[in-house]
């Protein structure tokens, strides 16, 4: 056999993980809807010469929990759809960008990607499955796939944890084990779930198809600009989606790489648009001088 040969096979052999939600999320996503989005992943992984295979599925375990697990770090590629941001997806997401291995990051845009995830990147489809638009999207899918495939073999594959380096104040790189790390990535990762299911009752509230009302039609709305870095301005998110009253904040990275704070306040809010902005440049202030507690 030749070594073009070799190559054709060990690509095929390869085993592309999916993860997605599978149940009915309001009347925005029906199953059906699920349906032929996996058949649409499916058909893109076999373009790109891989096996498809649903992350919860493994004849040689029972529990699905640990099929999971086994899957989300043995598979060579996995493929996240994170439309809708199902909790469930999102933890399975988080713990996949954990290891080293080649993610791939999907949606439909419907609903904003949270601050932790729209910086990594992701491809994305119409919800209302277009059949040209569909064909596209399998195009750029399936060369994706390959190519992080190809680059994890050649080994220039640039992981998401291999983005980060841990300091101590002096400072200093430490070494941080493979358990620590994964045990902060699940507190880390269960708190961004529990952010996200609160902003999902904010958003959907009164809006059938999923769009977020409230930054259109509420009257004490207001945005302000911030040239922040990364860190500062994600734990300035964190702070504002635990205040009460702030219904809806959204956080964009502008051409300038400047930061956008969206705010919508909520129905019951005590606060006035005045006072919510003043409290968004407090934060920001105590953001920028390193002082929040968190």
């Amino acid at each position: 056999m030749s070594n073009a040969q070799d190559k054709r096979t060990e690509i095929e052999t390869k085993t592309c993980g999916i993860v997605m939600p599978i149940a009915a999320m309001g009347d925005a996503y029906s199953e059906e809807h699920w349906r032929r989005v996996r058949r649409i992943l499916q058909r893109a992984v076999e373009r790109a010469g891989m096996q498809p295979k649903l992350v919860w599925e493994n004849p040689e375990i029972d529990v699905i929990q640990s099929a999971i697990l086994q899957n989300l770090y043995e598979n060579d590629v996995v493929i996240c759809d994170v439309s809708g941001l199902n909790p469930n997806v999102m933890l399975e997401a988080g713990l996949r960008l954990s290891t080293k291995r080649p993610t791939i990051i999907v949606t439909d845009k419907e609903v904003k990607p949270p601050f932790d995830i729209s910086n990594i990147g992701y491809i994305d489809y119409q919800r209302d499955l277009e059949y040209n638009a569909i064909e596209k999207f399998i195009d750029t899918l399936s060369e994706k796939i390959k190519s992080v495939s190809t680059a994890a073999a050649n080994g220039t594959y640039k992981s998401f944890v291999e983005q980060f380096t841990f300091e101590t104040v002096t400072p200093a790189t430490v070494n941080v084990t493979a358990e620590d790390f994964l045990r902060d990535q699940i507190a880390f990762l269960t708190s961004t779930v529990r952010r996200i299911e609160i902003r999902q009752r904010n958003e959907f509230s009164g809006s059938r198809m999923g769009v977020a009302s409230p930054r259109i039609r509420n009257p004490r709305s207001f945005r302000l600009l911030a040239d922040l870095t990364p860190e500062i301005a994600q734990r300035v998110e964190l702070k504002l989606d635990a205040l009460d009253g702030f219904g809806v904040c959204t956080v964009d990275l502008n051409d300038d790489g400047k930061y956008i704070f969206s705010i919508s306040l909520s129905e019951d809010s005590k606060f006035s648009r005045t006072e919510g902005l003043s409290i968004l440049k407090s934060i920001i202030d105590e953001g920028e001088s390193d002082s929040l507690p968190f």
